[in-house]
């Protein structure tokens, strides 16, 4: 499941940083695509530590599952309103169609084959901050084991990764790191 929740997390931080167009800018980044596979719409938990998934896209839909901040999904459609006017999107989740109320996830488009650096907290209570320094604004306390995409190492002490709301920073110290693959996140965790 933690696999799942950091390679959707990464997925969709990686789309909203480069969100016109996945190409020349992801070089500087860590980033790498290649050319011609199928464009991929996913969406990535954001805003809320924990989000309910539903069979139906209403506030009064069953809950099937909780999803966590950073998880990622495969999106098959989205804007879609209920009757109070909520607007909630389709996901792929566990081989089914479910919804996700469109407030607590982040939508990106990515190329399949795409390389993402991604990052998973090592411990508990880590602190993302709004620029490389202890001193600046604490945007957010994660929590261990949460997915996270990384676009580039500031310096040895420092990861710029994806935010929703723009720049955000975490201790490199802090972090496990590894290369991923879109098609294996899709594999893993949004199929």
């Amino acid at each position: 499941m933690m696999k799942k929740l950091f390679a959707l997390c990464l997925l969709l931080l990686a789309f909203s940083l480069f969100a016109c167009s996945p190409t020349q800018e992801n070089a500087d980044s860590g980033l790498t695509q290649s050319a011609g596979g199928e464009i991929l719409e996913f969406g990535i938990i954001t805003d809320a530590e924990v989000v309910n998934i539903r069979q139906s896209a209403s506030m009064e839909g069953r809950i099937l599952d909780t999803a966590r901040r950073g998880e990622l999904f495969l999106v098959e459609d989205s804007g879609l309103a209920d009757d109070e006017g909520n607007l909630w999107v389709k996901i792929r989740y566990r081989g089914e169609s479910a919804f996700v109320h469109s407030e607590y996830i982040f939508q990106m488009v990515w190329e399949e084959n795409t390389t993402l650096n991604m990052g998973e907290v090592l411990e508990r209570d880590v602190y993302v901050y709004s620029e490389p320094s202890t001193d600046s604004e604490i945007l957010y306390r994660t929590y261990k084991g949460e997915p996270l995409i990384l676009y580039a190492a500031e310096d040895a002490d420092w990861y710029r990764i994806f935010y929703s709301r723009g720049e955000a920073y975490i201790p490199a110290g802090q972090i496990a790191v590894r290369s991923v693959d879109v098609n294996a996140l899709l594999n893993e965790g949004a199929s």
